[in-house]
């Protein structure tokens, strides 16, 4: 067993570029290591067969399964602390700037500095509470024996890890500590691990870099997924949804109004069909094979409209596009790629004009209206009312015990793996101010769609706080039955 450990110095992680959507990258990914370890190879001062034995040590790692991890705290904990640092630094001067006879050379020489305008910008972070990580690998000893001590010479001489602003010390360890993360066929998170071919890969991009005169992004890399053992599973009960993306409206026109928001949640499926490989995955459409529904939990899209507040009108502000909690390393990255090509398609929207979207990343949502926070709609909390109404399913029969509001709501929550709710109270308009009423959204394709059915709004206690994000009801994957947490009122 191969055991590297990396610790963060200054106990913050930042996010680079690439990974702002997800805000801070933690865990690190493994293919994240290794390119820091082959960049350490050719940047540290190394003997030539220093250099030789690292580069055979990361030749023989990049051949191994992708790694364990070790880290603490649990992942749900590091989801709720993110935290986007606003500074303020110094943009490069324009050309007329640098042409400005008064910015002679005799002025620098003599101390003067150049007016230098600054921007605000944002930078993802969060700070674990044991800031350290450690990959484990399982590999044969013999081979361990001849390849760790290169190895971890470079791990002793790495600087940083995915972000110059993210100091690390790194060493191999003796003995391994006990994973909370393993590599699994289907799980919750998708990381960016190396395989074959990694190292002359990356070396081949920074000499096409070189040769072009800028930097070449290398492919990022292959996906696995990675599991919770059950031992170390959160006891909170979650919802079998995780927001996968939250997208909004980048042009001023095409304003959408409160009822308008079942055309943009069919809008937004219509494109997820056309740019979905064909046969459209089960994922995507929710159908299988024979054309029958299947009983998978797969992609959902929901609307967000502004409720809640002295401003709210019901309008949407974007939508989120929800994953179920796991997935197959196949379906992250089919996921990965859909989402980026959604957010280069425009949205057709008929009278109401055409959305051009922006996929909001990390530094964006720190700003972004509440709305468009994901925690808005996470929790966790032990009341939720709904934001669009819900489709039963069945019409509630007052002292029926299996066709009352509760008996019908407890199986949609059981759906989403959540325990039965303590009490449903249901009714045409919704607890939350500017939520248009369940008649008002009734209309149209929907009506259609679900003709016959009971749709009202609802207000859900649980026992216990649940997380969320909560769509329930017949028409969850169309956006109906989103819920909001409520926070409960403090005493007088």
């Amino acid at each position: 067993m191969l055991a590297l450990e990396v610790e963060y110095l200054m106990g913050r992680v930042l996010a680079t570029a690439r990974d702002e959507r997800s805000a801070a990258e933690w865990p690190p990914h493994p293919a994240r290591l290794f390119a820091a370890l082959l960049a350490t190879l050719h940047e540290a001062d190394l003997s030539a067969a220093e250099q030789a034995a690292g580069r055979a040590a990361l030749t023989w790692l990049e051949t191994l399964a992708p790694p364990a991890l070790a880290l603490d705290p649990p992942l749900a904990e590091a989801q709720q602390a993110r935290s986007a640092l606003a500074c303020w630094v110094p943009v490069n001067p324009t050309p007329a700037e640098v042409s400005d006879v008064r910015n002679t050379p005799r002025a620098f020489i003599e101390g003067i500095r150049l007016p230098r305008k600054r921007a605000e910008r944002h930078f993802p972070s969060y700070a674990p509470s044991e800031p350290s990580v450690t990959f484990i690998w399982q590999a044969d000893a013999e081979a361990i024996a001849r390849h760790a001590p290169a190895l971890d010479r470079l791990a002793r001489a790495l600087v940083c890890l995915g972000h110059s602003a993210s100091p690390v010390r790194a060493r191999l360890l003796d003995a391994a500590p006990p994973a909370q993360l393993l590599p699994s066929e289907r799980g919750e998170l998708a990381l960016r691990v190396p395989g074959p071919g990694r190292l002359a890969r990356l070396e081949a991009c920074h000499a096409r870099g070189l040769e072009l005169g800028r930097r070449i992004e290398a492919p990022p890399g292959r996906m696995q997924a990675y599991a919770v053992p059950a031992p170390a599973a959160d006891t909170l009960a979650r919802s079998g949804y995780r927001i996968a993306a939250i997208y909004r409206r980048s042009n001023r026109e095409a304003a959408l109004p409160a009822e308008g928001l079942p055309l943009l949640v069919q809008t937004v499926r219509n494109n997820l069909l056309r740019l979905a490989p064909q046969p459209v995955p089960v994922l995507v459409s929710g159908h299988e094979a024979d054309g029958a529904p299947t009983r998978a939990m797969h992609l959902a899209i929901a609307a967000l409209p502004r409720v809640g507040d002295a401003h709210a009108d019901g309008a949407p502000l974007g939508f989120a596009v929800l994953r179920p909690a796991e997935l197959a390393t196949e379906e992250h990255a089919l996921l990965a790629e859909l989402l980026d090509a959604l957010a280069a398609t425009p949205l057709t929207l008929g009278r109401h004009g055409v959305w051009q979207l922006q996929r909001l990343g990390a530094a964006e949502l720190a700003q972004a209206a509440r709305t468009l926070q994901p925690q808005t709609w996470s929790g966790p909390a032990q009341r939720w009312a709904s934001v669009t109404p819900l489709v039963f399913g069945h019409h509630p029969r007052p002292g029926r015990p299996h066709r009352d509001a509760l008996a019908i709501i407890s199986r949609h929550c059981r759906d989403l793996g959540l325990p039965p709710p303590l009490s449903v109270a249901y009714g045409p308009l919704s607890l939350l101010r500017g939520a248009a009423p369940a008649a008002a959204l009734a209309q149209g394709a929907l009506a259609a769609r679900w003709h016959g059915q009971f749709i009202a709004h609802a207000v859900i206690d649980f026992a216990e706080p649940v997380a969320g994000p909560l769509l329930l009801g017949a028409g969850r994957h169309f956006g109906l039955g989103l819920m909001r947490p409520l926070t409960p009122r403090r005493p007088a």
